[in-house]
């Protein structure tokens, strides 16, 4: 019983000593002052800069609030193409999908870069004819011989995948001749 009650003894000493006499090393704190990503104005629109257990911290605001934020950024900057994805993507998960298109359409309106993404939205939605139509486009925009195999292949495998059979008849291959020959 002794050893046992001088082993304990000894355990919690060793953990108070350990406990009190290490030294505590400064812990690196990642600010969001005005020189961190609080200074993106897209940040700001999104977040609220807050105080919590002594350090700042970015606190996202609701949707609804960030979405009226970067649409007030938007009508500053019409250029500014991130605040209009971040839009899209509130859109998305808030259910406003005719509000989301709109913002897609608008972002292909001014760069075709984006159809990608735009066909990703409306595979997520289900809408495959859509989706495929959407592939098309790009398969035909692709200007290098290599892009237009890689494209071709994209849309030859989600018409497979979806059923849509008119991308595997002569007329769609007779139709985009031109574009496959091409290099």
């Amino acid at each position: 019983m002794r050893n046992r009650i001088a082993g304990l003894a000894a355990f919690v000493a060793l953990i108070l000593g350990i406990s009190f006499f290490t030294p505590t090393l400064p812990t690196p704190r990642v600010s969001a002052s005005d020189e961190g990503p609080f200074n993106d104005p897209v940040t700001r629109a999104m977040f609220v800069r807050t105080e919590f257990f002594g350090s700042t911290a970015l606190v996202p605001l609701p949707p609804s609030v960030a979405r009226r934020n970067l649409l007030e950024l938007t009508e500053n900057d019409p250029s500014n193409t991130e605040a209009l994805l971040k839009i899209a993507g509130i859109d998305e998960q808030t259910g406003d999908y005719e509000a989301a298109e709109e913002i897609w359409k608008r972002l292909i309106e001014n760069d075709r870069a984006y159809l990608s993404e735009f066909a990703a939205f409306l595979n997520r939605r289900g809408r495959f004819e859509e989706y495929i139509a959407v592939l098309e486009t790009r398969f035909v925009e692709a200007k290098e011989p290599s892009e237009r195999s890689a494209r071709l292949g994209e849309l030859l495998e989600a018409a497979a995948l979806h059923d849509v059979r008119r991308y595997f008849g002569e007329e769609f291959f007779e139709a985009h001749k031109q574009a496959l020959t091409a290099s």
